[in-house]
């Protein structure tokens, strides 16, 4: 029997390869927006990848952590045997590689000239606002022939522009619940998110609360420990520091009992954990801009087992807040009309 949800991504990323290829071969402009979810795929780049290398042309791929693209670099080994690329991490020249890697933080550092650069704002946690990406793109645009800025929106207008669908998936893009209140959230909750709990409880989830700073972290923590008595039916986890992160990894072992993880931090360690759910506290905070509460959505969405929750817990509604709910919903409404969604 023809998996008829497969087939449809396999048309969506087989279209959106073909329209890559068109832009890089034919079209004058030489900026191309990528739009798509967070952590959607980067197998759109393999043909074009492939091509250029293989006509001993220069490539430069940027990323958000500065790692290597496992996907890409994985495919050209087992494909055609390729090994050789680059990390730049300072000025040293690369003459001997032509697919060079480097984070956005280090894009100053870069001396040579590239037949096309990559800006990918997708595939990792994006620390960079949408004006960022623009000034880093700016910098890049005389060193290269030809860019594609891969983001959860469109960079720079008056060029073209694709819209991707999650290739990864069928369900919806998780879009963030907001929860106000007037209630000070430093003393206590509202009523509803009490049935959140229970429900993360009943069902043995693991939820991750996101705090905008280490204060707010110890603060949320000691109501949840000392005033609801949390530890006593969940795992109570609380992280301020990077040197806390290796008790995360425990977590993993973690099946039969729901965990509570209460943190400040934003980093990959989190993303590894399945069964998530994500309570954003404050998060009228300045602190979570649109970028990073779409990011947990897509954190969330993007994990095995059941899909999850994403619940902004505030006092008033922010302009970010908004923004990152209607970001969600756009990105529902383009894949429902490409038939990507059960």
């Amino acid at each position: 029997m023809v998996n008829i949800e497969m087939d449809k991504r396999y048309i969506e990323l087989n279209h959106t390869v073909n329209r890559i290829n068109d832009w890089y071969e034919k079209d004058e402009c030489r900026l191309l927006n990528i739009i798509t979810v967070p952590y959607n795929t980067s197998r759109i780049f393999r043909e074009l990848i492939t091509n250029i290398l293989s006509n001993n042309k220069k490539i430069l791929y940027v990323t958000q952590d500065g790692n290597v693209n496992e996907d890409i670099v994985k495919y050209l080994k087992l494909s055609f045997g390729f090994k050789s690329y680059s990390i730049i991490r300072s000025g040293s020249y690369h003459s001997n590689t032509y697919l060079h890697f480097i984070s956005f933080e280090n894009i100053r550092f870069i001396e040579e000239d590239y037949e096309l650069i990559i800006y990918d704002d997708i595939t990792s946690f994006s620390r960079q606002g949408k004006l960022e990406i623009q000034n880093s793109v700016d910098f890049l645009y005389k060193r290269s022939k030809k860019v594609i800025v891969y983001s959860t929106e469109a960079v720079f207008m008056n060029c073209p522009y694709i819209q991707l669908g999650n290739c990864f998936r069928m369900a919806p893009f998780v879009e963030p619940r907001i929860i106000t209140t007037r209630i000070d959230l430093n003393k206590d909750i509202p009523y509803l998110l009490y049935d959140y709990l229970k429900w993360f409880k009943d069902n043995n989830r693991k939820v991750l609360i996101h705090t905008p700073s280490k204060e707010k972290t110890e603060i949320v923590y000691n109501y949840y420990n000392d005033i609801l008595k949390v530890s006593s039916r969940m795992k109570l986890v609380k992280v301020t520091e990077s040197s806390e992160l290796k008790t995360i990894e425990k977590l993993h072992e973690i099946k039969d009992k729901p965990v509570m993880v209460i943190t400040n931090l934003i980093v990959q360690q989190f993303e590894e954990l399945d069964n998530i759910d994500v309570i954003i506290y404050f998060a009228d905070d300045k602190f979570f801009d649109y970028k990073k509460i779409v990011y947990l959505c897509g954190k969330v969405g993007k994990v095995r087992g059941a899909q999850g929750e994403v619940i902004l817990l505030a006092n008033e509604v922010s302009t970010h807040m908004e923004y990152a709910k209607d970001l969600a919903r756009e990105f529902n409404k383009a894949a429902w009309e490409k038939g990507l969604l059960k």
